[in-house]
């Protein structure tokens, strides 16, 4: 008998302290999960990883799902693919396996695998049918096929579709066709459609293909394309991805372009087997990268295709083959057009520079120099900072110094003769007899700097600096009470820290260079995507732009690209004549905490987009 009250006793204690320890573990797991929610991904994994240590009992699986969802928002895509293929092996029929597809399917998108991402968004919409959650999956489904989705991989599920699937995959196939400039073959897919059964979240993509159906086949244009789909570059190329077929895609185009993608693997010996793979295709008008990189100017020594590639850097590739054409202004015509743009517009001397010391700073401040020398104007202190800029109180005192030597004194005589006279003395004798004995001056007691006076001899005041020091810096200048026309670079445009009552208001009537132009349109892509999507999207604009334009073959394509002045959605192009690079740069103003586009570099000159100058 009391081996039996021993027994359950001890039965007692362990299901009371495995209840103790699931309710332990549902509580760290709800607080991972609104972190999550939040955005926190860091501080959800932290939890996680202490729930993993111990047995999770009926949470292991929702545990392992959010594990592998966090994972992916922190980029560690090969964590991410272990826990789904864990999900989806060793714990048979779930609740959860809809989800896990899902997301492998986020995770083939970011690795650029369309096809890959597609099967498996398919497979999860046919195994769940929460309405919520189809929601999800549908959205994922169209921006997929909007991408574009290989003719073999649509084949393949169509074999065992059914329904509602198989209406999808028909509409995949006929936005195929049509990407590919054949309306024809688009409506053979359409007519196998029904509109009665066709999901709701379908209809706008149906009736744009629909009506594109009768439109007469566009004239088609091919473009090769390297870029880093995979590794640890994929982030840049998928994002330049979506803006060339965002872009190209767009309603009413009046030429079709088509390109013939090579995923570089973010390795640059990738890279150059993908130039020459692209190489032996003769219908190629032009090879476009989303990296800068020398190595592939090589490739194409003995070809007459051109390479468009994203500049912007402090790579150059003048004095190479003259087919290599640079999208962006190189670090060099940064500085140039900087020193330009105060010596010659805002007309200012005695001009001051604080910069990072690395790289980037260095190169743009040395044409900065080279330039402003050249125009005879002074720069009169450089200060460099190393590092996170979280104290520059020496570089910005050293301003102020060399701000207070230069006030010009009361008397300018003073300085050499030590004392002032007037010329009637000369016409009287003095009798030194008369006089008492004097007393020795006192040591003239000299004038300092005081913070609180503003100085204003410091005319300009240049900063190119990089976005991640902005929230350091922009507390800091306003401290040291600098009456100076302060310009920067586009790293100074960030709306969040404008905002700030301690940057903003500081900042009103700066100008900054940049490669972008700006858009008040709060829903305007330049608003809400990186600039690897803007810049693939305005590449895209350029292309069919030109090959609208009547040309036959890659010769006058060439010709054309020369000679085109193209005004994007946030990059203007328009390359030099000398060596193929875009020196086009936008001025932008800060007014109202914001900034406005005042002018356009192009070449030397500033074309103004208002009447008077700033």
């Amino acid at each position: 008998m009391r081996l039996l009250i021993t027994l359950l006793f001890m039965i007692n204690v362990a299901f009371s302290q495995n209840w103790l320890q699931q309710r332990i573990i549902a509580e760290q797991f709800d607080k991972a999960l609104q972190h999550f929610d939040d955005g926190r991904y860091a501080t959800a994994d932290k939890i996680l990883q202490r729930i993993l240590k111990k047995p999770a009992g009926e949470y292991e699986l929702p545990v392992n799902l959010l594990v592998m969802k966090t994972s992916l928002a922190l980029d560690h895509v090969d964590v991410a693919k272990a826990f789904g293929k864990t999900i989806l092996t060793q714990y048979g029929q779930h609740e959860y396996l809809s989800e896990a597809f899902m997301v492998l399917g986020d995770i083939l998108i970011a690795e650029g695998d369309v096809d890959g991402a597609f099967r498996m968004y398919m497979r999860s919409r046919q195994i769940d049918n929460d309405d919520s959650f189809i929601e999800k999956i549908n959205s994922r489904i169209i921006q997929t096929i909007q991408i574009g989705i290989s003719e073999s991989a649509i084949a393949e599920q169509q074999l065992t579709a059914l329904e509602d699937n198989e209406i999808i995959l028909n509409l995949a196939q006929a936005f195929t066709h049509l990407q590919k400039g054949n309306p024809d073959d688009c409506a053979v897919a359409l007519n196998k459609v029904d509109p009665v059964f066709i999901p709701e979240a379908y209809y706008e993509l149906y009736e744009k293909m629909f009506l594109a159906s009768y439109q007469p086949a566009l004239e088609m244009f091919t473009f090769g394309v390297v870029l880093p789909l995979t590794g640890r570059h994929a982030e840049i190329g998928n994002s330049f991805l979506r803006g060339l077929h965002q872009s190209s895609n767009k309603p009413g185009q009046p030429v079709n372009i088509a390109f013939q993608i090579e995923d570089s693997k973010s390795d640059a010996v990738e890279a150059i087997r993908a130039i020459k793979r692209l190489e032996k295709n003769k219908q190629l008008l032009a090879i476009i990268t989303a990296r800068d990189d020398l190595a592939l100017t090589n490739v194409l020594q003995s070809s007459t295709l051109p390479l468009i590639v994203p500049g912007g850097s402090g790579l150059s590739f003048s004095g190479l083959k003259n087919n290599i054409f640079q999208l962006q202004a190189g670090w060099t015509d940064e500085g140039q057009h900087a020193a330009r743009w105060i010596a010659e517009y805002l007309i200012k001397d005695s001009i001051a520079i604080i910069a990072p010391a690395d790289d980037y700073g260095h190169s743009v401040i040395d044409a900065f120099l080279k330039e402003m020398d050249a125009l005879d104007h002074t720069v009169v202190v450089v200060e460099w900072y190393t590092g996170k800029p979280e104290n520059l109180k020496k570089q910005f005192q050293s301003l102020r110094q060399t701000a207070f030597n230069l006030i010009p004194p009361d008397n300018p005589y003073d300085e050499f003769l030590g004392m002032s006279f007037d010329s009637l003395d000369a016409l009287f004798d003095v009798n030194t007899e008369d006089f008492f004995a004097l007393a020795e001056d006192e040591n003239e007691e000299k004038i300092k700097d005081s913070s609180k006076v503003v100085l204003s001899t410091i005319q300009a005041l240049y900063m190119p600096i990089h976005a991640e020091h902005l929230n350091y810096i922009g507390t800091q200048f306003p401290m040291y009470n600098l009456n100076t026309s302060l310009v920067g670079n586009i790293a100074w445009n960030q709306p969040e820290i404008l905002a700030q009552d301690n940057v903003g208001p500081h900042l009103e009537g700066m100008t900054i260079l940049s490669h972008k132009n700006v858009s008040r349109d709060a829903n305007s892509p330049s608003q809400i995507e990186n600039n690897d999507f803007l810049l693939g999207y305005d590449v895209s604009g350029l292309l069919t732009a030109i090959c609208n334009s009547g040309i036959t073959n890659r010769t006058e394509f060439i010709s054309k690209l020369e000679q085109t002045e193209y005004n994007g959605l946030v990059y203007a192009i328009a390359f030099s004549p000398d060596d193929h690079s875009n020196s086009t740069m936008q001025i932008l103003k800060c007014e109202n905490r914001s900034f406005i586009p005042v002018g356009t570099f192009v070449a030397d000159t500033v074309q103004f987009h208002i009447q008077q100058r700033p």
